[in-house]
């Protein structure tokens, strides 16, 4: 498997919000979280 670009939650969380620069970023964070 390739290497995620975060190692923490948090990290994810922030890095899908630079990604998608919005607050939808932190709603599929949580679905993300809930789904896995």
């Amino acid at each position: 498997m390739e290497e995620a670009p975060w190692r923490t939650i948090p990290e994810l969380i922030e890095y899908s919000a630079t990604a998608y620069g919005s607050d939808q970023a932190l709603v599929d964070g949580e679905f993300q979280l809930s789904f896995f």
